[in-house]
């Protein structure tokens, strides 16, 4: 039997595949930052780990417990007084610790948004040019005074301890009791449905942001450095708003075709206790305490 002609091996196979410099090890900033985010979220909100372990407030029937932290979130807001609103934080952070919330996470979450939100108004009003008085410091042509720096005080010190407030009933409350008990309370439907709506939709955002920087790393052939992830960074924003309208153009449209939102949000009603009771009169005190503060007080 003749053997089969020998064929000759195109140059372009006898030459070596080029050996890819390593260099400086791949920057993983941007894997890292979405795996954060990720587990901060599920963490927080997604797992309502507290609010499962039902213990202190997290026992409280939910319509009592809107009507409490809505109580000391108004009353944080009209305070004016340093004890009154010293005595409402306190009582958010003993809410906290009868939850068995962990607090060292809970206040660097406070005094971290506190500090973002709050210090782009506070250091303004601290200055002579919008709180006029007796100077406290000078820098330069800008001048802080003792009244600028009281009402700075005055601004954080409400901020934190709304946040503080507003954490605590989040972190002890389940989303759809939230909800219910709002919608308990009088809350117009559009509002309910809006915000349950932005609950399932950021699952969506998160797991729409995952698989994008999954999908990068798999295409990567290389190394990339960390200033390369920031540049991705930058522009994947655009994509994943792009694709969020998208998503929530289907959803609309699939909500269309149903006939319109279901009242889906059911709420326990585990009936109201002796410790309900004391703890909205407590609230509701404080917020009697706190009108009354902007009388007697110039805080």
């Amino acid at each position: 039997m003749p053997l089969a002609p020998s064929l000759a091996v195109p140059d372009w196979m006898r030459t070596p595949n080029p050996v890819v410099a390593s260099g400086r090890a791949p920057s993983r900033w941007l894997n890292q930052t979405v795996a954060k985010i990720r587990r901060t979220y599920a963490r927080t909100i997604a797992f309502e780990s507290v609010a499962r372990a039902r213990h202190g407030v997290s026992q409280m029937n939910p319509v009592a417990k809107a009507i409490s932290f809505l109580s000391l979130l108004v009353a944080a807001s009209v305070v004016r007084s340093p004890e009154v609103l010293a005595a409402v934080a306190g009582l958010g952070l003993v809410s906290a610790l009868s939850a068995r919330m962990p607090l060292i996470s809970l206040l660097s979450r406070v005094v971290g948004s506190a500090a973002f939100f709050g210090l782009v108004l506070a250091i303004p009003v601290a200055t002579a040019w919008v709180t006029p008085g007796i100077e406290a410091a000078r820098l330069g042509e800008i001048a802080v005074t003792w009244p600028g720096l009281e009402r700075g005080g005055c601004l954080l010190a409400r901020l934190a301890t709304a946040i503080l407030i507003a954490s605590v009933w989040q972190s002890t409350t389940r989303w759809n009791d939230i909800l219910g008990s709002l919608a308990r309370l009088g809350v117009p439907e559009i509002f309910i449905t809006m915000a349950q709506m932005t609950y399932r939709f950021l699952f969506i955002l998160l797991e729409t942001l995952g698989d994008m920087t999954q999908a990068r790393e798999a295409r990567q052939i290389s190394g990339y450095r960390a200033q390369g992830s920031r540049a991705y960074a930058g522009a994947g924003s655009a994509i994943l708003f792009a694709k969020s309208a998208t998503t929530a153009h289907e959803v609309q449209m699939a909500i269309e075709a149903r006939g319109g939102m279901a009242k889906s949000v059911l709420l326990r009603n585990p009936g109201w206790s002796k410790t309900d009771f004391v703890v909205l009169a407590v609230c509701l005190t404080f917020l009697v305490l706190s009108i009354a503060s902007g009388v007697t007080h110039a805080f």
